[in-house]
C-alpha cells in the first residue's frame, strides 16, 4: 500500500488553515504535544487488539494480479482494492476468494481514463476519473449506475449518504482557492470549505499526500500536507479537531528554502503523513532523522507512544508497514507475501506466541505462499476503552 513514501512525508509543514462550514466558526478542541525524544525502539500493538485474528490470503488468478495495493476498504462480506499500477479496483470475500474487477481503463461509457481515489458508500462505489473530470458510480456487482461529473480539480474523496466531500490539496482548480469542497448530490450545489491564500498556490501545490482521510463510522479525520491541524468531517460539517505539535525539531516558519529537500536534509519534523481514525486511537505515520516513526494516540486521554518499529508482539514480534482500519474498528494489516515470508524466517519462527495455535496458524498459511502471490491480509478486531 502507497502509504510511506520519504519523498512525501518531508513536505509536510507546519501550517495552521481556517476553516468555513455552515455552522458558526468551530474552534480547535484538543492539541496533541509529542516530544519526538521520547521514541523506543517498538511500539507494540498487542495491548490493543483482541487475541483471535483473520489470516486472509488473496486469491491471485490471471485477472485478479496485484501489483501494488493502494487502498483498501471493506464494506458487508467484501473486501474492495484498488492497483493504480493496473488501473484496477479488485472485489473480494472476506475469505479472499477473487469475485471481480469494478470498472476498466478506456474512453467509453462508464470507463475510467486516469484510476484516482474511490470510496464505497453504502451500496454504491464511487470511483475517481481524474483526467475525465468525473466520478463513475458502480453498484457492489460492478454495474455501471451513474456518472458525477465535477468542476473543480481534487485529488481526493469523502463520501456520505448524498454527500461528496472533495479533497484538494493547494491546487487552483478553476472554481476558487478552497482545499476542500462540499457537493450536495440532491441539489447539484458545490461550496467551497478551507480556503487559502491564492499566492501559496505555486507553492505548496506540489506537495501531497496518498491518503488524506480516514473514516470511522459517520466521522472521518483529514489531514494535509504542512498543516498541523487535524480536521473531523462529517456529513454537514468540517471542524478543527486537533492540533499536532512537535516539542522538537520543527520546521522555522520563515524556511524559504526548497521544500522537498529541506526537512529531509536537514532533519526536520514536519508532521504525520499518515493517520487512520478508530473509535478510541489514532495510529500514524511520520519521519524524523529520516526515518520512520509511528505513532499511536489515545483519543481519551491524549497519552501517546512512538515507536522506531511497529510490531505485534503477541505473534512472535511480526512486523507492520503497510496497515489500515476500518469503521468496524479493524485494524487490517497488509503484507506482501515475500516480505511475510522473510518476517517470519527471520524474526517470527524463532520468537515466542502468546498463544502456540496462531504460530501454528501462521506457519501452515506461511508454507503454502509462492514469493509471488497476492498480499496476504491480517484482520484484528481492536478493543475498546472502558
Amino acid at each position: 500500500m502507497k502509504c510511506h513514501y520519504i519523498y512525501i512525508v518531508c513536505i509536510l509543514l507546519s501550517s495552521c488553515y481556517s476553516s468555513s462550514t455552515k455552522d458558526n466558526k468551530p474552534t480547535v478542541t484538543e492539541t496533541i504535544t509529542i516530544d519526538p525524544d521520547r521514541s523506543e525502539k517498538q511500539l507494540d500493538l498487542s495491548p490493543l487488539l483482541e487475541d483471535s485474528f483473520e489470516i486472509i490470503k488473496l486469491e491471485m488468478t490471471d485477472q485478479s494480479l496485484i501489483a501494488d495495493i493502494d487502498k483498501i476498504e471493506i464494506s458487508d462480506d467484501q473486501i474492495f482494492i484498488s492497483d493504480k499500477t493496473s488501473s484496477k479496483i479488485f472485489a473480494f470475500d472476506l475469505s479472499g476468494k477473487y469475485l471481480r474487477t469494478i470498472g476498466q481503463k478506456g474512453s467509453g461509457p462508464g470507463e475510467f481514463s486516469y484510476l484516482g481515489d474511490f470510496n464505497v458508500n453504502g451500496n454504491s462505489i464511487y470511483v475517481q476519473d481524474v483526467y475525465g473530470r468525473k466520478y463513475i458510480v458502480y453498484a457492489k456487482d460492478g454495474h455501471l449506475l451513474k456518472e458525477i461529473p465535477y468542476k473543480s480539480h481534487h485529488l481526493g474523496l469523502l463520501s456520505f449518504d448524498q454527500i461528496l466531500y472533495y479533497i484538494n490539496n493547494y491546487f487552483d482548480s478553476g472554481t476558487g482557492y478552497y482545499n476542500l469542497y462540499r457537493a450536495d448530490l440532491t441539489n447539484g450545489k458545490t461550496e467551497g470549505l478551507l480556503p487559502f491564500n491564492k499566492e501559496l498556490v505555486d507553492l505548496y501545490s506540489r506537495s501531497a499526500l496518498n491518503h488524506y482521510a480516514s473514516k470511522y463510522k459517520e466521522n472521518a479525520l483529514l489531514i494535509y500536507p504542512r498543516n498541523d491541524t487535524i480536521y473531523n468531517v462529517t456529513k454537514n460539517k468540517v471542524t478543527p479537531f486537533y492540533i499536532l505539535h512537535f516539542t522538537k525539531r520543527t520546521i522555522p516558519k520563515d524556511l524559504k528554502e526548497e521544500i522537498y529537500s529541506s526537512p529531509i536534509e536537514k532533519g526536520y519534523l514536519s508532521g504525520v503523513e499518515y493517520l487512520q481514525n478508530s473509535k478510541d486511537y489514532l495510529l500514524g505515520t511520520y519521519v524524523d532523522k529520516k526515518r520512520f516513526r509511528y505513532l499511536l494516540i489515545n483519543k481519551k486521554t491524549l497519552e501517546y507512544k512512538i515507536g522506531e518499529r511497529l510490531v505485534i508482539n503477541n505473534l512472535g514480534g511480526l512486523m507492520i508497514h503497510s496497515y489500515t482500519t476500518t469503521s468496524e474498528d479493524e485494524l487490517i494489516v497488509v503484507i506482501s507475501s515475500s516480505i511475510l515470508k522473510g518476517i517470519w524466517v527471520s524474526i517470527c519462527r524463532n520468537n515466542t506466541f502468546k498463544n502456540k495455535a496462531d504460530k501454528e496458524r501462521l506457519e501452515k498459511v506461511i508454507s503454502q505462499l509462492q514469493e509471488e502471490d497476492n498480499p496476504v491480509l491480517i484482520k484484528f478486531k481492536i478493543k475498546a476503552i472502558l
